[in-house]
């Protein structure tokens, strides 16, 4: 399961956008797509607030996938793509597949979705 946090507060994974995600596979990639939601509902373009990550409970320990990461980039420019994104489940999986395909080197533009 993935907890998300803003700054020191984790954030209610069964409310909102956090909701929406718990239907989709509980990896890196599903993280970087909520962490990019909640910045393309709450923020403008270009503001990166530094404070939000995800903490993934895997087999191997904990992983961390924080604003900064590329990842969480590309899914908000295939977010903020969208007139007023409704972040649904089959939102937020397209842009998961976007996320996925260029973690395995595809060419994938914001279009995609």
């Amino acid at each position: 399961m993935i907890t998300y946090w803003q700054g020191g507060l984790p954030l209610a994974g069964d409310i909102g956008i956090c909701g929406e995600a718990v239907s989709l596979p509980q990896d890196e990639a599903t993280a970087a797509v909520v962490i990019a939601a909640i910045l393309t509902r709450n923020y403008g373009a270009s503001q990166w607030p530094g404070c939000y990550r995800a903490r993934i409970e895997a087999a191997g320990g904990a992983l961390v996938v924080a604003e900064d990461d590329a990842r969480v980039r590309l899914a908000r420019l295939v977010l903020a793509h969208r007139d007023r994104p409704q972040l649904d489940a089959a939102t937020l999986a397209a842009a998961r597949g976007t996320v996925l395909a260029s973690s395995m080197g595809e060419q994938v533009g914001p279009a995609v979705v």
